[in-house]
């Protein structure tokens, strides 16, 4: 057991799951976040302004310094560096985060390219349909994970669609 000594500690719903697997838990001390190991020891020093759970699939965490979000990886050495304005956790299986970059979103992978350069004014990831939502001047259509429409942005509303072959009868 590690024993009451930091500010605050990362959201206690997913720090189980990925401790298995990372070993890592962001915790806050003097106003900065860091990461533990199992035993409470420091193992990447407080140092950023914010810092999230290491993602399950990406093996990245989110982390912010000055005013801008990155990724570090578990050695916490920038895998991708902080230069977006908005956070952009990885999705579940589609390997891509979307981020904010000024006004404009787009998506990156896991290496920090962009699948989606930033061009869209507002973005909603669909979930297990692997699809986001996107908006273009008011106008909304729907990409994949590999940045490339699946409904060019053309209606004035749309919403995420069903996967058929996952509902119960």
């Amino acid at each position: 057991m590690i024993s009451p000594q930091f500010d605050d500690v990362g959201g206690i719903s997913t720090v189980y799951a990925l401790d298995e697997r990372y070993g890592l838990t962001p915790v806050k001390l003097d106003g900065k976040w860091g990461y533990i190991d199992r035993t409470g020891k420091f193992v990447i020093a407080p140092q950023f302004y914010d810092a999230k759970s290491f993602d399950e699939d990406s093996g990245l965490a989110l982390v912010i310094v000055g005013d801008k979000w990155g990724y570090i990886d578990t050695d916490g050495t920038y895998a991708i560096n902080p230069q977006f304005d908005n956070e952009g956790f990885f999705l579940t299986d589609a390997r891509v985060a979307e981020v904010q970059m000024g006004s404009r979103w787009g998506l990156i992978d896991a290496k920090g390219g962009f699948v989606a350069n930033p061009q869209f004014d507002e973005m909603t990831w669909c979930g297990p349909a692997g699809l986001t939502i996107v908006s273009i001047g008011g106008k909304w259509g729907l990409v994949d994970a590999s940045g490339r429409y699946v409904v060019n942005p053309q209606f004035d509303e749309i919403t995420c669609p069903v996967d058929r072959n996952s509902e119960s009868d």
